[in-house]
Parts: C-alpha cells; sequence; structure tokens
C-alpha cells in the first residue's frame, strides 16, 4: 500500500475499507458494532475472539436470553389473563360461610351447620352434654345407672347381659 497510495490521509482510511471487506460475516458484525472509526489494531483485536468457545457462548447467552424474556413474558400475560378470569370466583369463594367449609372440613357433627366442630358447637353451651345413654346428666354413657332414659323407655342393660353369663356356666 506504501508504494501505491502516495496520499498519507487516505492510507489508514483505505487499510480500515479493505480489512473490513475481506472480514467474515461475524467480524464485520462486531466492526459495524464498534463506535467512531476503529484503527485496524482495534478491529483485530476484536475479531481476534470470534470462533472461541468464549465468543460463542456470549452469543448463545444473548440468544437464549432474548428468547428466555419472550417466553417469561408470554406466560406472565398468560397467567395475568387467567388470574383475571379467577378473581370473580376467588372473591366469592373468599365470604365467612365459604371459608368456614373450608377450614373446618363439613358440617358440625352435633348441630349438622357450617363453621364449627362438635367440640366448639354454640348449641353446646345451651345444651350441656348429655349422657346419649339415657339423656339425663352430664356423665358418660358407662356411667350412667339409670334403667330408663328421659322419656320412661327401660334401657338395655350395658355389657353382657346375666342371662347371657348364666347359659354360659350351665353350659348352654
Amino acid at each position: 500500500m506504501d508504494r501505491r497510495v502516495s496520499d498519507q490521509a487516505a492510507k489508514p482510511h483505505l487499510l480500515r475499507s479493505l480489512a473490513f471487506a475481506n472480514a467474515n460475516v461475524e467480524c464485520k458484525r462486531i466492526i459495524s458494532a464498534m463506535p467512531g472509526q476503529p484503527s485496524v489494531t482495534e478491529m483485530v483485536e476484536a475479531c481476534s475472539k470470534v470462533g472461541t468457545p468464549q465468543h460463542v457462548a456470549t452469543i448463545q447467552e444473548s440468544i437464549w436470553g432474548e428468547q428466555i424474556k419472550e417466553i417469561l413474558k408470554a406466560q406472565d400475560e398468560k397467567f395475568s389473563k387467567t388470574l383475571a378470569a379467577l378473581q370473580p370466583a376467588l372473591q366469592q369463594n373468599n365470604s365467612p360461610e365459604v371459608m368456614a367449609t373450608k377450614f373446618v372440613g363439613g358440617p358440625c357433627y352435633k348441630c349438622g351447620k357450617h363453621g364449627h366442630v362438635k367440640k366448639n358447637c354454640p348449641e353446646s353451651a345451651e345444651t350441656a352434654d348429655l349422657c346419649p345413654r339415657c339423656r339425663r346428666g352430664e356423665h358418660h354413657a358407662n356411667q350412667s345407672h339409670s334403667k330408663t332414659d328421659v322419656d320412661g323407655r327401660p334401657l338395655p342393660h350395658p355389657g353382657n347381659s346375666e342371662k347371657s353369663v348364666t347359659s354360659y356356666h350351665n353350659g348352654g
């Protein structure tokens, strides 16, 4: 170039143009992205990493990063639409009546109402836990000595009846 070009101001420009023209596609992209008018040394240094594993990883990272951003954006939009569609149902399901059945799981075994369990039943305060056998006192069925219930009906004898014990001892 020294022999063919006599203008000293044109030499650097011509050298940059030749370097760019003879560069591969990837180097041309890198050189085009460089700010200002890079020197030939700066162009060679920038293109020296082309094709290395580090360069390939950088390109893949930028491509995959954009793809992941697009996927996340699409999923975020889909989630927002689904949440907007479910919002009325969620608000309806947070009413006190619905929440009571969610946390307790079903009706009270004493009164049949939702929102509490037998242990905390408000009707228990009104009617104390009466004996399930005689319905007279606040004791357990195995502690009941009554022969009739509250209505006067005879109660079955608790445990084995004497008849069955007697028939066993008599061999029958």
